[in-house]
């Protein structure tokens, strides 16, 4: 289990303001960042995302795990607290 605060998710949804990514008004809320992530999960490539890192890799093989649904369920594990 991955815990996270409030103060996490006020530093990164200060994060996303300076960046440009914040498309919302308002707080980051623990609702509002599980929907956003599983959003950007269903759009990632994950072919082009092992094909990307597998070269810095000592075991290639680790990356064998990576799916869409892989992420999905460790996002899910992210628990507010």
């Amino acid at each position: 289990m991955i815990s996270c605060n409030s103060r996490c998710c006020a530093d990164l949804d200060a994060r996303m303001f300076q960046s440009g990514h914040k498309k919302w008004e308002g707080k980051l809320t623990s609702a509002l960042f599980r929907e956003l992530i599983k959003k950007r999960i269903g759009a990632l490539d994950v072919t082009s995302a092992k094909n990307d890192v597998i070269r810095f890799l000592s075991h290639p093989v680790d990356v064998s795990i990576w799916a869409k649904e892989f992420f999905i369920a460790v996002a899910e594990k992210i628990r507010f607290v």
